[in-house]
C-alpha cells in the first residue's frame, strides 16, 4: 500500500508540514536546517516528488509557494507501526514492549501514560 509509505527523508519533510499548513520555503528550511543538511534545491525535489505521489500540495505565485499535506498523519504512522511490528517482532505487541522495556527506551515518566492506553484498550474490547 504505496499510499501510506514514507522514506525516512519524506518523513522528516511531512513532519514540518503537519507542524505547520500551510508553509513556505523558507519556513521549511528553517526547520529542517535544524537537524539536518538538507540544500533549498533538495528539498525542492523531496517536495516535487512528494507532490507527483500525491501527497503534498504546492500553490501559490511563481515568487512564493506554499506547501501543504494532502495525507494524515495517523493513518501513515499507524500503518508503518504494524508494518514493522510484524517485520521485526512477527506480529507481537507484547515482544516489542518487552524488548523496548529492556533496552531502557521506554522513559520511566511515560509507563503510567501506556499503562491508561492498554487500561482503555481492554475496556474497549469487552
Amino acid at each position: 500500500m504505496e499510499k501510506y509509505h514514507l522514506s525516512p527523508a519524506e518523513w522528516r519533510l511531512m513532519k514540518v508540514l503537519w507542524a505547520k499548513n500551510p508553509i513556505t520555503m523558507p519556513e521549511i528550511l528553517a526547520e529542517t536546517d535544524k537537524d539536518t543538511t538538507w540544500t533549498k534545491a533538495a528539498v525542492i525535489v523531496m517536495l516535487q516528488r512528494l507532490e507527483k505521489k500525491g501527497k503534498v500540495r504546492i500553490s501559490g505565485t511563481r515568487n512564493l509557494h506554499y506547501y501543504e499535506p494532502l495525507i494524515p498523519r495517523e493513518p501513515i504512522a499507524q500503518k508503518e507501526t504494524a508494518d514493522m511490528i510484524e517485520r521485526v517482532y512477527d506480529g507481537s505487541v507484547s515482544d516489542m514492549l518487552a524488548a523496548m522495556a529492556k533496552s531502557g527506551a521506554i522513559p520511566k515518566e511515560e509507563i503510567p501514560k501506556l499503562r491508561e492506553i492498554l487500561d482503555s484498550c481492554e475496556s474497549e474490547i469487552k
